[in-house]
């Protein structure tokens, strides 16, 4: 099993600097899934911007046109422990990323409100389901009350796994 973190190329080329295109991913992907290997990816984390809607459906979009028989997906939106704002803004003085509306989560970490979590989510979801009923999609580090508002509710971390490994 081998795994790509996906995201729009505009934010690889704002947040990600110097890492792999996402073209690059896709065709290393590709490359690996010919080998034999099983591909996951990860929507994590999803950044919000004003046109993340239409940059995250295209790279939905790219990845199933690219890849065929993905394992599974993750989702999770930005996060971030309160004490790395201070080096993200030293370290990343061109991103804006901890200038958003931002609330200290339910881990202590800074997260998206949860009504904008859901809606990012449930566009995901719905557009992953469009293109693919099957493949397991989980959501990365969220609490039960997210989950049960977008890809359902699981009554123990076991049902978890077990529809993961489905």
């Amino acid at each position: 099993m081998v795994s790509w973190s996906l995201n729009p190329q505009v934010i690889i080329d704002k947040e990600e600097l110097g890492t792999a295109s996402l073209k690059e991913r896709l065709q290393a992907a590709r490359m690996c899934q010919a080998d034999g290997y099983r591909i996951g990816f990860h929507f994590d984390p999803i950044i919000f911007y004003p046109d993340w809607q239409k940059d995250y459906k295209d790279v939905v979009d790219e990845m199933f046109n690219t890849i065929k028989d993905i394992a599974w997906i993750s989702l999770g939106t930005l996060r971030f422990n309160p004490s790395l704002k201070h080096i993200i803004e030293n370290r990343f003085p061109e991103s804006d990323i901890v200038y958003q509306e931002l609330v200290i989560g339910h881990d202590k970490k800074m997260r998206y409100y949860s009504s904008l979590k859901v809606e990012i989510y449930k566009k995901m979801f719905a557009w992953i389901r469009e293109r693919d009923e099957s493949i397991p999609v989980y959501l990365c580090m969220e609490p039960r009350d997210i989950w049960r508002q977008t890809v359902g509710d699981f009554k123990s971390g076991r049902e978890v796994e077990d529809y993961l490994i489905a």
